[in-house]
């Protein structure tokens, strides 16, 4: 009984002695014989408190030598303020900093005493750098936040999570001011105080109201600076919605027509060409879905709705190895996660189209399901134009998205996404032409440790056209498709804080309908003509590995293999040797069954990047990427179209192989609210592909005929500028370069332009873009952008002469002249909501005007005759006025 007595005593002794303030311990006067660090060690035994320091600071400091005894805190400020150490008290621990090390305000550390998070639970050597992990969350949704950035304000070291919202991290034991952004998010901020290794979570909210124009963003604000990825860009979505654009139409695809090394040949035309390449040569995805059209209306507008999107990234060079099938760039597009607590709908009417999502909670905090949906009325403004063709038109569109997401336990995420869009366009009384998407995407997330993630998803990707002719007794209708079913695997491993890595695979299947006519009604004149349908299948694997070698050098290798199989069943004819294609040429065929090999293509695409920071706020960086494209669409215009034709390699059509190298020196300036950037690059292409001269291509079952393939090249240099801050911001982007095919073939007709280099249809030499935003008020605020490129060549006649009393034309080399150069001024005024509590509804109105001075830019020209004279070249017009327009946006 006194034994259990005296242990109680003791122990209620212990505890009030541990929960005695740590400021109030009373020091007793050490001996003099012994060293500052003998007498830390002595005070840390006797009064178990814990000095956190390194052991180079105290050379040279004796300790307070006045009167004893003393507390803690006066020993410590006696003995270190002299010596310009400053200190703080938390939990029995003293932590002490240098200047030169991690300076800090101890005025305010100790006023926000309790807002200090504590990593560890034991008390590791402060030489001896630990690892600290963590996740980061959606605060409301409880969704993850891929792609955050966690920057450390002492040390300015950074790093970005991973796909499952995870981030590792190294540092000394001791304290650090933690920053994490994410776009769309209020930036967060916390004082981390680390004993030991230890995990952590932050939460991040949504941005309520920006008073300052936002302009792209890479995730962190100088991340241009230090991310080893080389010509990668994120786009902020509010910046999108920012733009002047075309009857008030937030588009996402004409947006990344402002960024350096992106054109596109001309108003009305669908997608952009990056870097030379032409449209086809760019990947799209939609939540990993391929998207092969990503238009409305012939290109005025793209088929993504802004309202379900969270980030768009442009991937120009240093393509990850993830990615592979195309040869010039990647548009990586996410939808958002709908949230899982609260309803949420968001919207906007404008003049010819309207919108609306909504995000419906299912089982709170767990669950939820986003529908967003867009439709045009557009024909009202072509019933008020003069001309009676364009007034008899009508044109149509809808696009729809769908995802749904559910958590799983505390390791499993699964999500199912959908998107379809639809385009009815018909010209006076005769053609109706139409175009559909139709995708899906389901996804399963699991978090296998703290280190390893994996997701596993099954892709669905459709996409069609078809014409309907209605004139009579020529009634007829035209339809292709192309069909692709793939399985997707990505693994993400944190080995270590200085290792990222990225591991998988991919297999999946292709049907292309290369074109089917067939006459409607009994009456119809018109022959029918089937084409044979072609199959193919798609293999790859992937590794990728980040790995920051110190604070300046940061290096990023990766391989993919890929693999490209063309299968029956086909029909594949074999052609005579020593002569060039054709229907003369034809010997005999061979006839594959269903799933039967044909044709294989495969090889190893490379990619490395290198960074290396030569201060604080510059780098510069090295990037190269080898890259395969295995099919290809089939179009001799500059500018692709809904009716063009998707197509396999096959025996006689070999994939493309790019080869890209680009160098680039990145500065900031003004605490990182200026950016710049100079880029050069220089790709090679192998197998380019053009046509000989007079081609057929529509409805042609022969193609190989028409083909012919030889090498391009493109290089260029790239200028940016951007101001991210203050009432006036905004980006200045301008690129120089030249695009050109070499095609050689074994004939003369299979040869262009006698084998000289000669420029691509999509070349356009210099090309500038100046994007500006002025917050006029904390409501008002004004945007513009201007644009100005080369015009894009054309093949004009050389010569002309008569014949037989007619004037004639000779054409000798192609994409010799060039179309007018292109240029157009667009403005916008945008009205925010007030700063009013409890506010239901948040509506802001947008008053824009596109093409301003109402420049008459040029699409193409074309060759006319007149009786009397030489030909004359013509220039013809999509938009030769200026387009106002009002769109009301609201969120509720």
């Amino acid at each position: 009984m006194k034994k259990f007595v005296l242990i109680f005593l003791i122990s209620i002794f212990c505890q009030e002695l541990w929960a005695q303030d740590p400021e109030k311990i009373l020091i007793n006067k050490p001996d003099e014989s012994l060293s500052l660090e003998q007498v830390i060690s002595s005070i840390e035994q006797n009064h178990r408190i814990r000095f956190f320091f390194k052991k180079e600071w105290l050379e040279g400091i004796d300790a307070y030598a006045g009167d004893y005894p003393v507390d803690l805190k006066t020993f410590v400020e006696k003995t270190f303020s002299p010596h310009d150490i400053t200190f703080f008290i938390r939990d029995r621990s003293v932590i002490l900093y240098q200047k030169n090390y991690a300076s800090i305000n101890l005025e305010n550390d100790l006023a926000k005493d309790d807002e200090v998070r504590i990593i560890g639970d034991t008390n590791s050597p402060l030489d001896e750098k630990v690892t600290i992990s963590g996740k980061i969350i959606d605060g409301q949704s409880g969704d993850i936040l891929p792609g955050a950035v966690i920057r450390v304000e002492e040390n300015d070291e950074g790093v970005v999570a991973n796909p499952s919202g995870k981030f590792q991290i190294q540092l000394y034991p001791g304290l650090y001011t933690f920053k994490i952004n994410f776009v769309g998010f209020e930036e967060t901020m916390a004082r981390i105080f680390i004993k030991s290794a230890g995990s952590t979570e932050f939460t991040l909210f949504e941005s309520s109201l920006e008073l300052d124009a936002v302009t792209i963003e890479e995730f962190a604000i100088d991340q241009n600076v230090n991310s080893a990825k080389v010509s990668v860009t994120n786009l902020d979505m509010k910046t999108i919605k920012s733009i002047p654009a075309l009857l008030g139409e937030a588009d996402i695809v004409k947006s990344v027509l402002l960024l350096p090394g992106v054109s596109t040949v001309g108003e009305g035309s669908t997608g952009f060409n990056v870097r030379g390449g032409a449209a086809d040569q760019n990947l799209l995805v939609y939540d990993k879905a391929p998207i092969f059209n990503p238009s409305h209306l012939f290109g005025f507008f793209s088929n993504i709705n802004p309202d379900a999107i969270k980030d768009v990234t442009l991937f120009k060079g240093g393509i990850p190895a993830r990615f592979g099938g195309r040869v010039s760039s990647v548009l990586e597009i996410n939808s958002r996660n709908p949230s899982t607590e609260d309803v949420k709908l968001k919207g906007g009417v404008g003049l010819v189209s309207s919108r609306l999502t909504a995000d419906i909670p299912l089982v709170k905090g767990k669950s939820a399901l986003l529908i967003g949906g867009r439709a045009s009325y557009i024909d009202w403004l072509l019933d008020r134009v003069k001309n009676v063709e364009v007034r008899q038109s009508s044109a149509q569109f809808y696009d729809l998205n769908g995802k749904w997401t559910a958590k799983v336990g505390k390791k499993d995420f699964l999500s199912v996404s959908g998107y379809m869009s639809n385009d009815d366009f018909k010209f006076a009384a005769d053609t109706v032409y139409g175009w559909q998407t139709q995708n899906l995407n389901a996804s399963w997330v699991h978090t296998f440790s703290d280190d390893l993630s994996g997701e596993i998803a099954l892709i669905s990707a459709n996409y069609g056209y078809r014409v309907d002719g209605e004139v009579p007794s020529t009634e007829f209708l035209l339809e292709s498709n192309i069909n692709n079913r793939s399985i997707a695997t990505n693994f993400f491993y944190n080995a270590g804080a200085s290792h990222k890595l990225i591991f998988g695979g991919t297999y999946g299947t292709y049907d292309f309908n290369i074109g089917d006519l067939n006459p409607v009604g009994s009456e119809s004149a018109v022959d029918p003509v089937n084409l044979e349908a072609e199959h193919a299948r798609e293999f790859a694997i992937f590794i990728q590995d980040e790995y920051k070698i110190n604070q300046n050098l940061t290096i990023s290798g990766g391989i993919r293999y890929a693999s490209f199989e063309n299968v029956g069943a086909k029909e594949v004819f074999d052609y005579a040797e020593g002569e060039t294609r054709s229907e003369n040429s034809i010997t005999g065929s061979t006839v594959y069954e269903s799933g039967e090999l044909i044709q294989r293509y495969g090889g190893f695409e490379p990619r490395f990047s290198l960074k290396y920071n030569t201060s604080v706020t510059s780098s510069i960086k090295i990037g190269y990427n080898r890259t395969q494209q295995f099919i290809h669409t089939i179009s001799n215009t500059a500018a692709i179209t809904p009716i063009d034709v998707w197509k396999p390699s096959d025996s006689y059509l070999a994939p493309k192989i790019a080869d890209q190298i680009s160098f680039g020196y990145f500065r900031n300036f003004k605490d990182n609210t200026i950016e710049t950037s100079a880029e050069v690059y220089y790709k090679k292409l192998q197998n380019e592909i053009d046509f000989k001269n007079g081609a057929s291509i529509l409805l042609n079952g022969r193609l190989e005929q028409e083909i012919i393939s030889g090498k391009g090249r493109s290089y260029g240099l790239e200028l940016y500028v951007k101001k991210s801050e203050g009432r006036l911001s905004g980006w200045i982007s301008y690129t120089l370069s030249r695009t050109e095919k070499q095609i050689i073939g074994e004939f003369e007709e299979e040869t262009i332009n006698f084998g000289n280099y000669y420029a691509a249809e999509y070349d356009k030499p210099h090309n500038l873009s100046v994007v500006g935003s002025y917050q006029v008020t904390n409501r008002l605020k004004i945007n513009g952008n201007f644009t100005y490129s080369s015009g894009r060549p054309f093949t004009g006649p050389d010569v002309k002469f008569r014949f037989n009393g007619n004037v004639l034309t000779y054409f000798a080399n192609r994409n010799q002249q060039r179309i007018p150069n292109y240029h157009r001024l667009d403005l916008s005024l945008t009205l925010e909501p007030g700063l009013k509590k409890n506010r239901v509804l948040d509506g802001s109105w947008t008053l824009s005007f596109y093409n301003v001075y109402g420049r008459e830019n040029a699409y193409s020209v074309f060759i006319g005759e007149r009786r009397t004279s030489a030909p004359i070249a013509y220039k013809f017009s999509i938009l030769g006025s200026v387009f106002p327009s009002l769109t009301y946006n609201f969120e509720l």
